[in-house]
């Protein structure tokens, strides 16, 4: 799900990643699969908790030509670097919705 904010010119908002998996080099570092416009940008990834039980992540984008719902737009990988390796706990969005893991539907 996107939810945009902004003007008619430069629109902000949450996109929930669509996956995410390990990155083989680095433990500390997940990749996230994200869905984005042709004119779109990764503004900012943020992790906003670490328990012992759970992550949670923020990911903004920017979009130049407006706000709008897109299906079926191509997946860019964002990276995400956490205080420790994920584990056994679960990854979540913005809007408290788990992350799965590539593979894990």
């Amino acid at each position: 799900m996107i939810l945009l904010w902004g003007t008619s010119c430069s629109v902000r908002g949450f996109t929930s990643p669509s996956y995410y998996r390990p990155d083989p080099n680095d433990a500390k570092t997940l990749v996230l699969a994200v869905s984005i416009g042709p004119e779109d940008v990764i503004d900012e990834v943020e992790v906003t908790e670490q328990t012992d039980e759970r992550v949670q992540v923020r990911v903004v984008i920017r979009s130049e030509r407006g706000g709008g719902i897109d299906i079926g737009l191509p997946l860019v990988d964002v990276p995400v670097r956490l205080d420790a390796p994920l584990g056994d706990r679960l990854l979540f969005d913005h809007n408290n919705d788990r992350i799965p893991e590539y593979g894990d539907w």
